[in-house]
């Protein structure tokens, strides 16, 4: 069962000169920032993002796509980005917070699209929501925002959570992320850890560390490095007996206990829009960076019986995805 109703409208607006020519049969070339290594390991996010532009009135021979794979070395986006703008594309892709950062620095003429942004206010991506200005835009995630009720449905789907391990990615641009978790949490009554994850290296000694403490639950934090270890951090915490609140639906299908929010496929479609309506004329400027007003609820309770949890009911019945 999904929901992914989302505002449609992205409203209309005048011509962007670098991309004013959607003259039938331009061809446009975009440049794509992503984040892992290939195009196999992103494939869960290109495949759906193609077909949205196709179904948008792009086929494939409408659109060449640059795309860059820095293997989630954050110092190689600039380089890439600089390619991009001397390539001339129509219009820049960036996946992540980094990338959109550097892409930003990279140029003020090319139409940018970020996709996944969970503060695009806080890093000075946009001057605002409403107005981004300058020649970048995307969707909200809403990351930060959704921290709170994403714990405390962690909450209610672990009956007894008192220390939740806030695992993070030192090297995201949203230094917030962990803040949005802790202020919450303190709010509940809740004891949190920091633990910091600079690279998939450190992820076991991380949990071998929880492991002997008090911790009764793992908060994921964004972050592009830790979806990419999605399975590795299911596997580890199982085998560390500890329940895990992520923060995208394929992250509980890799074996995470509980997601709440919009997931990431889901915004690469929204992406999709952006670039439809600026290579069709649109300023990035005048495009607002649209919020997600449905979101998704997703256990797996597999998992869950994996450790010894009972999901109530009424939290079960209330998903829109349940793995068992």
């Amino acid at each position: 069962m999904k929901r992914r109703a989302f505002i449609a409208g992205l409203g209309s607006a005048a011509a962007w000169p670098a991309v004013a020519r959607a003259q039938s049969g331009k061809i446009f070339r975009i440049g794509v920032l992503w984040h892992t290594s290939s195009e196999e390991e992103e494939a869960i996010f290109l495949i759906p993002f193609r077909q949205a532009l196709k179904d948008l009135g792009w086929p494939e021979g409408r659109l060449v796509l640059e795309n860059r794979y820095p293997a989630e070395r954050y110092e190689r986006f600039q380089g890439y980005a600089a390619e991009l703008v001397s390539l001339n594309v129509d219009l820049i892709v960036a996946v992540s917070s980094g990338g959109a950062l550097a892409a930003k620095r990279a140029t003020t003429t090319i139409p940018i699209v970020f996709v996944v942004a969970a503060d695009p206010v806080g890093i000075k991506l946009v001057q605002s929501l409403a107005h981004p200005g300058g020649n970048i835009t995307g969707p909200s995630i809403l990351m930060t925002d959704l921290n709170g009720k994403r714990l405390d449905v962690f909450r209610e789907a672990v009956p007894g959570l008192s220390h939740v391990a806030i695992l993070a990615d030192p090297r995201v641009a949203e230094s917030d992320l962990v803040k949005a978790v802790r202020t919450p949490a303190e709010t509940m009554g809740l004891t949190t850890e920091l633990v910091e994850v600079p690279n998939p290296e450190a992820l076991e000694s991380a949990f071998i560390t929880l492991s002997g403490g008090s911790v009764n639950g793992v908060f994921v934090t964004g972050s592009s490095m830790l979806f990419n270890e999605r399975k590795r951090i299911a596997d580890l915490a199982l085998a560390h007996h500890l329940p895990t609140a992520v923060f995208d639906l394929e992250m509980v299908r890799a074996g995470g206990m509980v997601f709440y929010g919009s997931s990431i496929v889901t915004t690469f479609r929204r992406a999709a829009r952006y670039v439809d309506k600026i290579l069709r004329g649109a300023k990035p400027a005048d495009l607002p960076v649209e919020q997600p007003t449905i979101f998704e609820l997703a256990i797996n309770l597999k998992t869950a019986a994996a450790l010894n949890l009972t999901i109530p009911p009424l939290l079960v019945a209330r998903a829109d995805e349940v793995i068992e």
